[in-house]
């Protein structure tokens, strides 16, 4: 059955009507239920590419060409023989008349419309189903679903504009009605008035003018008076609109703060759209028929005026406000540029009607901005800073490109940037910039100038600003308030709500939304003050993103020679510097998308990384008795080496405290893109169980490159970064040891780890000296005694947790 069936079965079209959008209306997703269906248009329906090829082009374009005539032969089967069938069809008439005009126009647009609408069919279904509630007794019985919050919105705006609609309506049909009534009238008494002059029946027509003016006056006094009455109520409507439509546009503009930092939206623009264009067209509908009604009731002498102006000034002052907010950025720039690097896509939107707006493509404006211009223009709209700007911005070849209501601009580039921020105040990062568009509108003869602001950015120079230019993204994106001037925002916040703002930003990583747990929350708060909390939990910026909190390593330091505003070294990092170099590195993806499954997101997602937890309850995790088995590790971000990742385990087979916790050289993401991380863990002989007891072997898999190639073009199978090959080869028990000549003690090049370099995922203490039973005594003998690699191994390697049972298995082997 399929999924329309099952909509008309349950009762839930009322449910599902707001799923459509008004290109592809539910009345044409009814008759195209069957088609839609077979399994050829499903795989169509299914591509999804923002740029489909050419044979994907061609596949779009045969679909639906298909539907509009499946569409058509549906609509004439329609039988014809009631009203409500008539009206039916001549409703969907009209609905294919206008999906056929939108084919011709853009039909890769009207597909995608298609594809949404059915995409919020399938979810609202979805939820539908989770939300129903079967009787046991009678399975059709289904309790009332609870209806969302934008649900709601959307029907209450739709009955308000509906009711103004019918109020101007009646307005603009009472005048017509009165004006026309008056005429006839007017009409009529000049027939009888010459019948008068001709001197026939004078005194019967001459009352009978009389009786008709005083009937024809009091039936358009009573018509006038009703729409009079009508007027507070079309006030009322008015003032809810306002208080329904602008509120959610702007709080669909202040949604994009959170958005940027990982939030999912729950503002939907195309749902704010024909709220806007049925309001504003009614609004201009009203600024017609409202002074014309005036004028009939002046012609009557009624006292109506002061009520109708009254109305007219409300309608004109929401008119205004809604052109002044009508120019809204869908898509937003990004927030971290670089000099010199091309940006966008941005898009901007018009919220008023698609198909008589025109865009003058040659006024369009923008321009980057700085803080003080930003201030000097919301302080005075009038003052346009065109010719101030704060650097030179360039746009792609061909753009901006304008398609009815929408602009697009592509390819931007910001060649030049004018610094106001004095050296010591503030850091290059730390100053603040946004990009002014303009355009010129042209609406059924009248023209206007819209303007809007992107969100505040910041530029830099170079790729290790990229961390601090973040947190102050971050944190002006999370705390700044609304109406505030620009772009101030509060110096002190909250510890709890800095942290769900970090929380926030890695539920971004994944689909899945895997986050902070509560253990990572606590950490990072004891971290972000130094482990000396206050009071108040009050954090400052200069604590968030000023003050050292790391130095990093000498290696890992990276020269700057492109900005004379850094230090050519930046020797320390930043507490959210250390925290987003976490975060970057859950991020990475190998350029080849074939080599996906070596990036760290699906660990993450999968809670197979903890990533941040302080050492002390790493080890009260690891030495928990009758819970952890030996071998058991577990995955946590590195205090000490930025953008790395360390594999932690406990020997429990040494007394000595300090040496229980065993922590493997962090890596990189270098270290990581020659050798990935699942990789290293399944070949890493010390370690076997992850934290939750799952055997690393069912916790992480193989990557799909098997042969990893290090910078310098050789094969880095990561054996020798745990232990040398040659030892098992050695000393496998039946191997001839006739043929192995007794190096001496400072040749011991195969055992001495020392003697090598040390490489990610070795212990800093590994130190295996001369094995005592390895002697001139056993040379005449053919094997190796199990007893005396126990011992060594007991003694020697305590860290090896599974190379005993290798090393028995083997024994068996051979015996």
């Amino acid at each position: 059955m399929n999924d329309w069936h099952v909509i008309k079965k349950n009762g839930w079209l009322p449910a599902v009507a707001s799923c459509y959008l008004p290109e592809f209306p539910m009345e044409a997703r009814s008759l195209l239920a069957d088609w839609l269906w077979l399994e050829e248009n499903k795989r169509v329906l299914c591509l999804e590419e923002e740029s489909p090829t050419m044979q994907q082009h061609q596949c779009i374009y045969g679909f639906m060409q298909k539907m509009l005539i499946k569409l058509k032969q549906g609509i004439e089967e329609l039988p014809m023989h009631e009203e409500t069938s008539f009206c039916y069809k001549n409703l969907l008439q009209k609905t294919l008349s206008q999906m056929e005009v939108s084919f011709a126009n853009d039909h890769l647009q009207l597909f995608r419309s298609v594809q949404e609408s059915l995409r919020n069919e399938k979810h609202r279904l979805i939820e539908l189903k989770l939300q129903s509630v079967v009787n046991k007794s009678d399975s059709q019985t289904m309790h009332e679903i609870p209806k969302k919050r934008c649900e709601i919105l959307n029907e209450a705006v739709t009955n308000n504009i509906g009711q103004a609609k019918q109020i101007c309506a009646s307005i603009e049909h009472a005048t017509r009605w009165c004006t026309s009534r008056w005429q006839e009238f007017h009409n009529m008494q000049l027939q009888l008035q010459q019948q008068l002059q001709a001197g026939t029946n004078g005194l019967t027509n001459e009352m009978q003018i009389t009786t008709i003016r005083n009937q024809v006056q009091t039936e358009i006094h009573l018509t006038l008076e009703k729409c009079w009455r009508k007027l507070p109520t079309l006030s009322g409507i008015l003032d809810e609109l306002e208080k329904q439509i602008l509120p959610e546009l702007e709080a669909f503009k202040d949604e994009q703060r959170f958005v940027a930092l990982g939030k999912i939206p729950e503002h939907n623009l195309k749902l704010i759209q024909p709220w806007y264009e049925d309001t504003y067209k009614c609004l201009c509908d009203l600024e017609k028929c409202l002074p014309e009604y005036s004028n009939v009731c002046q012609h009557f002498n009624l006292q109506y005026n002061p009520a109708v102006q009254t109305v007219l000034g409300r309608v004109t002052d929401l008119r205004n406000k809604m052109i002044i907010s009508c120019l809204v950025i869908e898509t937003q720039p990004n927030q971290i540029l670089r000099k010199g690097t091309k940006f966008g896509p941005v898009i901007l939107r018009v919220l008023l009607s698609t198909s008589s707006i025109i865009i003058d493509e040659k006024a369009i404006v923008a321009v980057l901005i700085n803080e003080g211009q930003a201030a000097e223009l919301y302080s005075d709209p009038e003052q346009s800073p065109v010719k101030a700007g704060a650097g030179d911005l360039k746009f792609g070849k061909g753009y901006p490109r304008v398609n009815k209501n929408v602009v697009e601009f592509k390819d931007l580039k910001l060649s030049e940037v004018k610094r106001k921020v004095k050296r010591g105040e503030k850091t290059v990062v730390e100053e603040k910039f946004c990009i002014y568009f303009k355009i010129l509108v042209n609406m059924q003869g009248h023209s206007f100038t819209a303007w809007t602001t992107s969100l505040p950015l910041t530029i830099t120079s170079h790729p290790n600003q990229e961390g601090e230019a973040w947190g102050t993204i971050l944190w002006d994106n999370a705390f700044s308030e609304k109406g505030r001037q620009p772009f101030k925002v509060v110096d002190e916040v909250p510890c709890s709500s800095l942290i769900e703002m970090i929380d926030l930003k890695f539920k971004s990583l994944t689909a899945e939304r895997r986050g902070l747990t509560a253990d990572n929350k606590r950490y990072l708060k004891a971290k972000l003050f130094r482990n000396d909390i206050p009071a108040n939990e009050m954090v400052s910026w200069k604590l968030f993103n000023k003050d050292p909190f790391i130095e990093v390593p000498k290696e890992l330091r990276v020269d700057d020679t492109s900005s004379e505003d850094l230090p050519k070294k930046k020797n320390n990092l930043t507490f959210w510097e250390w925290v987003f170099s976490a975060w970057k590195l859950l991020s990475w993806c190998p350029e080849d998308l074939k080599l996906a499954d070596q990036s760290l997101r699906q660990l993450w997602s999968q809670n197979k990384i903890i990533g941040f937890i302080s050492e002390a309850d790493m080890i009260e995790k690891l030495s928990e008795p009758n819970k952890v088995r030996p071998g058991t590790f577990l995955l946590r971000f590195s205090e000490k080496r930025p953008e790395s990742i360390g594999i932690y385990y406990y020997n429990h087979r040494t007394q000595c405290k300090d040496e229980r916790l065993v922590k493997l050289k962090p890596y990189t993401k270098k270290d990581l893109e020659q050798t990935p991380l699942q990789d290293r863990i399944i070949k890493n002989p010390c370690i076997a169980y992850l934290y939750d007891g799952e055997d690393k072997h069912k916790a992480f898999t193989r990557t799909s490159s098997r042969d990893h190639k290090t910078i310098d073009g050789y094969v880095d199978v990561g054996q020798q970064e745990y232990f040398s090959s040659s030892i098992l080869e050695r000393y496998k028990p039946g191997f001839p040891v006739q043929s192995i000549s007794t190096p001496s003690p400072s040749s011991h090049s195969y055992l001495s780890y020392h003697s090598q370099t040390l490489s990610p995922g070795r212990s800093d203490n590994d130190n295996i000296s001369n094995p005592p039973w390895h002697s001139s005594s056993t040379s005449n003998e053919n094997s190796v005694s199990a007893s005396a690699l126990d011992d060594f191994y007991d003694q020697h390697l305590p860290e090896f947790m599974d190379m005993n049972e290798m090393v028995q298995s083997w024994i068996q082997e051979c015996e």
